[in-house]
């Protein structure tokens, strides 16, 4: 046994004296601690001498445990992991930092080995070899240029002194080239909205429809001429681009700049209106396909445009910018020699991205879905029927049509002509909302279908029109049954037909759901027509770009109607 010399000083738990606590403590007047009636004097002192066991120490089997530490120190860290460029459209320089993540030990870096890209450069930030104290990171800058192979993979590699602590970087994208040929607007611009449905239809004619596509395809059908340098400039991208992603400007939707913007710019002034998005494409077009310069938006409002990436060219007042798209060709281009200098071809391409756009629907509603209010453009309208039947034939005698709806679905086109850039996205906001044969609308038929003969009171639950054989054909029908009345003035009322029936000969009455609340004169009626429920039956639609969107688009589209009593269920 050990002896050790000690000496316990007593506790003021009890009130007993104790040198170490200073007499100030008494101001405070703790209750009972240290006793305020006591002074702060020297406490006693009481000599203890206690044995200490002999240890008797013996192995255990055991494993040290890990912690998050293990998993996040003792190695080399590289940020980012993965150097993912995305789509490349003009020369890039990344930094990637190299952290020790040793907290006691050195580490010496002897190179950096790049392996299957010769387009991209890497700067370190001292001398070969390149020393890191514990917990040192130290940045490299890599530089990657538009000259290379269209796909990015390369490798870096980080080399040690210590070869267990090599790291590698894989390096991913693609090089765009830049569409920079005009396209000529003597033919306009196709461009073809593909959106995909699956539409479950049953016997009834009740419909079931669902979006097989987050956003359209886009597809942009151009012609495009180039002659002189031009030409040759064209025929080189074209033999060395026709299989990779290239960087199409939306060419309706183009501005000219109104002051001259400088190299280094963050910021480019726009007019509002186009299709500037968040991390997508912005191009920039000079006098010739030589001078183009494209950048990634960061945002967009309708005054001013942020970029990611600062300018790298001065570019002058009148100079053409787009936004652009990413985009790959359907098929090879269409050349046409024209003469020895002149050369024109014919471009397909399609988007190679998500092509999203806000959905605008009509903003008059009517028994909880929109009102399609604008008129058609008139004239080689083709419209009929559609209906819902099976056929039974044996080959043999005369086959049986029957007719398991029982009713026709009415099917015609409508056209419309945009004339200036709030009409055209207008439009392009209200087919996104319809994306394709998804949504349903009320479409009315901009016909006379009804005439009316009598005056409308305010209160009348009636109205008098005439004889066109609807109490006897189709009293109430679905599909049958609403109506938009439009006024001179040029507003429009909704009602439902609940009963019809004839006058006379030469009248009908037709009963409303609810009366219309003002004095409506023969005269200030424009027309009544049918209104029906009614989607597209089409996934793909054309817009014709006569001009661009401040001029004028052409846009037809099939329309079919659906079985409002049963849209509803």
């Amino acid at each position: 046994m050990t002896a050790l010399a000690a000496r316990i000083a007593q506790s003021p738990l009890g009130a007993y004296p104790n040198a170490r606590i200073s007499a100030d403590l008494n101001a405070y007047r703790v209750d009972y601690w240290p006793a305020h009636q006591d002074a702060a004097t020297p406490g006693a002192v009481i000599a203890l001498t206690r044995a200490v066991a002999v240890a008797h120490p013996r192995t255990l089997a055991a494993s040290a445990g890990r912690s998050y530490m293990d998993d996040y120190y003792y190695r080399i860290h590289l940020r980012p992991a993965v150097l993912n460029l995305g789509t490349l459209a003009n020369a890039q320089s990344r930094p990637v930092e190299v952290w020790n993540a040793w907290p006691a030990s050195a580490q010496t870096l002897t190179g950096t080995p790049l392996a299957g890209d010769a387009g991209i450069a890497v700067t370190a930030p001292a001398a070969f070899p390149v020393a890191f104290a514990p917990l040192q990171a130290r940045t490299w800058s890599v530089a990657v240029g538009l000259d290379g192979p269209p796909n990015i993979a390369a490798t870096l590699t980080f080399t040690f002194a210590d070869a267990t602590q090599t790291v590698t970087l894989p390096i991913t994208g693609t090089r765009l080239l830049l569409w920079a040929w005009t396209p000529d607007w003597s033919n306009g611009i196709t461009e073809r909205l593909s959106w995909k449905t699956d539409v479950l239809q049953s016997l009834t004619g009740a419909e079931q429809r669902r979006a097989l596509r987050l956003s359209p395809r886009v597809t942009w059908d151009f012609d495009a001429l180039a002659c002189g340098d031009d030409r040759a400039r064209m025929q080189n991208t074209l033999f060395a681009g026709v299989g990779r992603h290239w960087g199409v400007p939306i060419w309706h939707d183009v501005e000219l700049l109104t002051a001259p913007v400088a190299a280094g710019a963050t910021a480019l002034p726009t007019a509002g209106g186009r299709d500037y998005q968040p991390g997508s494409l912005l191009v920039l077009i000079g006098a010739d396909s030589a001078h183009i310069e494209a950048v990634e938006v960061a945002a967009a409002t309708n005054t001013i445009i942020t970029l990611v990436t600062a300018l790298q060219n001065t570019w002058a007042p009148g100079t053409r910018m787009y936004p652009a798209r990413v985009a790959q060709m359907l098929d090879t281009p269409k050349i046409t020699r024209e003469t020895d200098s002149v050369l024109s071809v014919q471009v397909q391409l399609q988007s190679a991205q998500p092509m999203d756009y806000p959905a605008a629907p009509p903003t008059t509603l009517y028994r909880g879905l929109p009102v399609l209010e604008t008129a058609p453009v008139e004239g080689g309208l083709s419209g009929g029927w559609q209906r819902v039947a099976t056929t039974q034939d044996n080959d043999c005698g005369i086959p049986a049509l029957i007719d398991t709806a029982g009713v026709g679905f009415a099917s015609r086109q409508h056209a419309w002509m945009c004339a200036g850039r709030t009409a055209h996205n207008a439009l392009r906001g209200l087919l996104y909302a319809l994306a394709g044969r998804v949504g349903a609308v009320w479409w009315p038929s901009f016909s006379a279908d009804f005439r009316p003969v009598a005056p409308i009171g305010a209160a009348d639950s009636t109205l008098r029109v005439a004889n066109v054989g609807y109490a006897r054909l189709s009293p109430a029908a679905s599909m049958r049954r609403d109506i938009r009345i439009e006024l001179a003035d040029g507003s429009a009322l909704h009602r439902r037909i609940v009963a019809a029936i004839q006058i006379d000969a030469g009248t009908e009455q037709l009963a409303i759901d609810t009366p219309l609340g003002m004095d409506v004169p023969v005269s200030a009626v424009r027309r009544i027509s049918y209104l029906t429920l009614a989607r597209l039956d089409a996934d793909d639609i054309e817009l014709l770009h006569d001009t661009d969107a401040d001029g004028v688009t052409e846009c037809t589209v099939p329309l079919r109607a659906l079985r409002d009593d049963l849209e509803a269920a």
